[in-house]
């Protein structure tokens, strides 16, 4: 019950301390630990548990930004609990109510912060996104998405056979974020060798993270990132 808490306040309130909790979660689930081993349970250890909803691992490895361990502990959940051919969730892998909008209305809120993520004064753009998302001709399109800094619209398209990665951003006005960071993540980890904003040389970026920071920019941004 301590560690759910903790995973409801973590992304507002306690984000420099992520990691830790993200131990505490996984060594709930018996790894890590005197069982766990790191080749067998590299894929189940990314957190589990059978109230898909309720468990707030995905969350606290998207706080911790760690995109890879949070998009597998969050289909990981739902892959479970999935109803097929309504789509809809069950209430718990066990048994429970077939069609629960709590459980379906987390899925949304995890789908969301995939894609836009507000934490303290920061905008995260395409925060999580599975890399095959940028295969070679594949898009991203986001229209309107309500957040604390007003509605985000964007478009990333892969042009990866081009070594090149373009993406459209109109950032909110409502509120100016402090700091907004577009994340890219390139199929094969690819890294990022150079980057324009608005047509000029871009320097503040980072090629380990897959970030673009874009502190400063107003309105219409157009971003290239070649590779």
């Amino acid at each position: 019950a301590l560690c759910e808490s903790l995973g409801v306040l973590l992304p507002e309130r306690v984000h420099g301390a992520a990691h830790r909790y993200r131990f505490a979660l996984a060594a709930r689930d018996g790894g890590p630990g005197p069982q766990f081993d790191a080749e067998r349970d590299w894929f189940s250890k990314a957190g589990w548990q059978y109230q898909c909803g309720l468990e707030r691992h995905a969350n606290i490895h998207l706080a911790g930004d760690d995109p890879t361990c949070f998009l597998r502990a969050w289909l990981n959940q739902y892959a479970v609990d999935l109803m097929p051919g309504e789509y809809t969730f069950r209430e718990h892998t066990t048994g429970g109510p077939p069609d629960k909008i709590y459980e379906e209305s987390c899925f949304l809120e995890r789908f969301r912060q995939m894609l836009v993520y507000e934490t303290g004064g920061s905008l995260w753009i395409n925060r999580a996104t599975p890399r095959e998302w940028l295969a070679d001709g594949k898009q991203i399109a986001v229209t309107d998405a309500p957040t604390h800094f007003g509605p985000v619209t964007y478009r990333v398209t892969s042009h990866m056979a081009r070594g090149r990665v373009e993406a459209t951003i109109n950032l909110p006005s409502r509120s100016v974020p402090i700091r907004a960071i577009l994340r890219l993540r390139s199929p094969g980890s690819a890294p990022i060798r150079s980057v324009t904003v608005n047509g000029k040389p871009w320097t503040s970026f980072n090629a380990r993270a897959e970030t673009i920071a874009l502190t400063g920019c107003k309105g219409m941004v157009e971003v290239v990132a070649r590779y």
